[in-house]
């Protein structure tokens, strides 16, 4: 499986530019997809915590018609401390990319692009977090 995370700006505009603030303009797209089936996993969250990223990853896993073994992801804070416990806990190995080097996660990479292009640029996003939701699910 390959996991990353995308920013997605809420309401498609910047509202708070204070540098200590920004966070509160996003919402945060989790992705997983596997790399062999191409079956693809989205949860959108309000934070991007590594307690988050755990109840993203368990609703993912019991969406998939297989056990995950193994997923790669990048180095942000996310994928760190609680989610890698879990991960640990549930027999799951877990690799990390290199510093800047999307090429080691493409398909998620792609898909994050895609996303981009096909659905929030085409006027997807919703004033408030269910309607977010509901529309990604």
């Amino acid at each position: 499986m390959e996991k990353d995370m995308k920013l997605v700006l809420k309401m498609g505009i910047f509202t708070n530019a204070d540098k200590n603030r920004a966070k509160e303009n996003f919402w945060y797209q989790h992705t997983l997809i596997d790399s062999f089936t191409r079956i693809r996993a989205v949860g959108l969250a309000e934070d991007s915590n590594s307690r988050t990223a755990v109840a993203i990853q368990e609703q993912a896993a019991s969406r998939l018609p297989f056990a995950i073994a193994a997923i790669n992801n990048d180095n942000g804070g996310e994928n760190e401390k609680d989610f890698s416990l879990y991960l640990e806990k549930e027999k799951v190995a877990q690799f990390f990319s290199r510093a800047g080097a999307p090429t080691d996660n493409p398909r998620v990479e792609r898909s994050h692009l895609t996303d981009e292009l096909e659905f929030y640029a085409q006027g997807n996003l919703y004033k408030n977090f269910n309607d977010q939701t509901r529309a990604i699910s």
